[in-house]
């Protein structure tokens, strides 16, 4: 009875596994980022932690584009799982423990506006996750990490003070303006999806 009821929790843990086994991609990512990190002299590993990141987001938002079309609904899950393990690790790596193993570097622990966002976001994530609900409208949304490079070209200018060129400053600052207005419209798009198709299942939409 004993072995029965082991070999019954195993398959359970196992059954687990396999049905969120797209959170060991954000995973992967995180330990690379603290292996690079460790590996690098302090005063890169800054920009270490934002090229990796938005490398990876950038990427994420360009898929949940793909995944947001009829389609391609079976790849919905992958979108909500990764984007779910890839915001707890991200908040939890980048606001505590980089900063906490690296005091003298640039990194610096997450801002109260940025950590409340990503607290949101898990919890959004998490829900949709847990009842299936609002599937594709938080596909569209996570889309827009397509722009996730925007606010950190723009800080990297201003830092290396190449935003004082005019070449540099019309080009950012055009990108700035059609980034965050192609961010707007999609979170419009996503909240009129919500409220005509109320909270239905979508991942069969």
């Amino acid at each position: 009875r004993d072995d029965r009821g082991l070999s019954g929790w195993v398959s359970a843990v196992v059954a687990v596994v396999r049905k969120y086994r797209w959170m060991g991609i954000p995973v992967l990512h995180a330990v690379n980022k603290c292996l690079l990190v460790y590996a690098t002299a302090p005063e890169g590993r800054d920009t270490i932690v934002k090229v990796l990141d938005v490398g990876f987001l950038s990427f994420l938002g360009a898929f949940a584009a793909v995944a947001a079309r009829p389609a391609f609904v079976h790849l919905r899950p992958i979108v909500v799982q990764v984007g779910l393990a890839h915001l707890f690790l991200e908040t939890v790596v980048n606001g505590f423990a980089l900063p906490f193993f690296s005091p003298n570097s640039s990194l610096a622990f997450m801002p109260p506006d940025m950590l409340a966002h990503h607290v949101f976001a898990v919890v959004s994530f998490a829900g949709v996750l847990v009842t299936g609900l609002f599937q594709r409208e938080a596909v569209i949304l996570t889309a827009i990490e397509m722009t996730a490079a925007l606010p950190v070209v723009f800080r990297q200018a201003h830092t290396s003070k190449r935003l004082k060129r005019k070449d540099v400053s019309m080009l950012v600052g055009g990108l700035m303006v059609a980034g965050f207005l192609g961010r707007d419209v999609w979170a419009v798009y996503a909240c009129r999806e919500v409220f005509k198709g109320g909270a239905v299942p979508r991942a069969v939409a």
